[in-house]
C-alpha cells in the first residue's frame, strides 16, 4: 500500500485555521494525481467553494436533488416538500420542510449518510483510498479523527464489493491457452523470499493466489481462506481445498492451462485433477521443465508472483480476516482501473444511490 511521507502530527486549529506551512506541502504531494481528481474536484476543494462542491455532489447524484418530510403531524406523516436553506453547519445547507418546517440532514438517503466530516475531506478520503493510501497517513495529513477516515473508507469498499461481485467477469483471468499459476501463501510460495517475521505458521493467514501468465504486471487474483495448520483434521483441510476450488471455477476461464505444486495441502496437483472437464491441461511447477513452451516460467517464477507476494506479505499485517478482505478489494479495484479508480467508483457510487 502506498504511504505517504508525512511530519508529525499537527494540532487541527493550526492546519484548518492557520494553515500550516508542512500540512499544506503534504496536501500538494497528496493532491497530485490523478488527473480526473486533480482537474474536476480539486479546484472545488479551494477555500470559498464548499457551495460549488456540495451543488455538483448534486449534479451528479451522490446527494440527493428533492426530498419529502417524514414528520409525523396530527400521527399523519407530513409528506410536505423539503427544500435546501443556509445552515451554520458543516454541511452549509440542509433540508427544510416548506409545512411543518423540519429540518434535516442533506446527507440522508445518501451514500455519506454515516460520515461526519467535511465533503472536501471525503473527497480526498475517497482519493486516497483510490490510491491505496493508508488510513493512519490519511487521518494525520487531513487532520482529522481516524474513524472519520474510516467511515469513508467504509462507503468505498462497500461501493466496490458490491461492483466486483455483480461484475466479477472484468476480474477473471486465463482463458483457452493462456497460462495460470495457481499457489496458496505461504505454503507454496514459500520457496520465494518471504521476509522472516512471518515465518511464524500459528499468525499467517492462508491466501489463494491465481496469476495470469500474459503480461507484465501479473493481473492475479487473492482470495482469504479458512485458518489450518500442520495439525489440522483431515477435514478441515478437505472444507478448505473445496473453497479454493469453487474461486478457482469462478475466477479462471475454462481452457487456462493451470500449474500448480506436486505436493502441498493445499491445491496441489491431484486436488486440482477434479477440475479436469474445466481445465484439460494441468501441469506441476517441477513438470514445467518438460514442456519447451512453458521452460522459461520456470526462470520467471520470482517476476511473476512478485506484485502478489508483495500483496499477500502486508495483508498480514492487519488484525483481522475482514481488514484484509477489506485490503483485497482495495488491490482488485486498483488494479482493475488504474488511474480511472476513482472515477468509476464516483460513478458507482452514483447509481448504487439512484437505485
Amino acid at each position: 500500500m502506498k504511504v505517504l511521507k508525512h511530519k508529525d502530527p499537527v494540532n487541527v486549529s493550526e492546519c484548518v485555521e492557520k494553515g500550516n506551512d508542512n500540512c499544506e506541502m503534504t496536501l500538494m504531494e497528496f493532491d497530485s494525481e490523478p488527473l480526473y481528481y486533480k482537474s474536476v474536484i480539486l479546484p472545488m476543494l479551494a477555500a470559498g467553494h464548499e457551495g460549488e462542491l456540495i451543488n455538483w455532489l448534486v449534479t451528479i447524484g451522490l446527494l440527493r436533488c428533492s426530498q419529502r418530510c417524514d414528520n409525523i403531524v396530527n400521527d399523519t406523516c407530513c409528506q410536505g416538500v423539503m427544500y435546501w436553506v443556509p445552515a451554520k453547519i458543516v454541511d452549509i445547507y440542509q433540508w427544510q420542510c416548506v409545512s411543518c418546517s423540519k429540518k434535516r440532514s442533506i446527507r440522508e438517503d445518501s451514500a455519506f449518510q454515516d460520515v461526519r466530516c467535511r465533503f472536501k475531506d471525503v473527497m480526498r478520503i475517497l482519493n486516497g483510498w483510490c490510491r491505496g493510501t493508508d488510513i493512519d497517513d490519511m487521518a494525520k495529513l487531513l487532520c482529522i479523527k481516524k474513524q472519520s477516515v474510516n467511515s469513508v473508507c467504509k462507503v468505498a469498499i462497500e461501493t466496490a464489493e458490491k461492483y466486483i461481485k455483480s461484475n466479477i467477469t472484468k476480474w477473471k483471468i486465463g482463458g483457452p491457452g493462456i497460462v495460470v499459476m495457481v499457489d496458496t501463501y505461504s505454503e507454496g510460495l514459500s520457496k520465494l523470499n518471504i521476509q522472516e517475521n512471518h515465518r511464524n505458521t500459528n499468525y499467517i493467514k492462508p491466501i489463494l493466489c491465481l496469476a495470469e501468465v500474459k503480461e507484465i504486471p501479473t493481473r492475479f487474483w487473492v482470495q482469504l481462506l479458512d485458518r489450518y495448520s500442520n495439525s489440522s483434521s483431515e477435514q478441515i483441510l478437505n472444507n478448505v481445498n473445496t473453497s479454493a476450488l469453487q474461486v478457482i471455477q469462478e475466477i479462471v476461464n475454462p481452457g487456462s492451462i493451470l500449474v500448480t505444486n506436486l505436493n502441498t495441502k493445499i491445491c496441489s496437483y491431484k486436488t486440482l485433477q477434479s477440475l479436469k472437464h474445466l481445465y484439460p491441461v494441468i501441469v506441476t511447477v517441477e513438470g514445467l521443465k518438460r514442456h519447451d513452451s512453458m521452460n522459461k516460467l520456470l526462470n520467471n517464477l520470482e517476476t511473476i508472483w512478485k506484485p502478489c507476494l508483495d500483496v499477500c506479505e502486508e495483508a498480514q499485517y492487519f488484525c483481522s480476516c475482514s481488514r484484509i478482505q477489506h485490503f483485497f478489494i482495495n488491490v482488485l479495484w486498483r488494479q482493475q482501473f488504474g488511474n480511472e479508480s476513482l472515477e468509476t467508483l464516483l460513478n458507482q457510487m452514483c447509481y448504487n444511490n439512484s437505485v
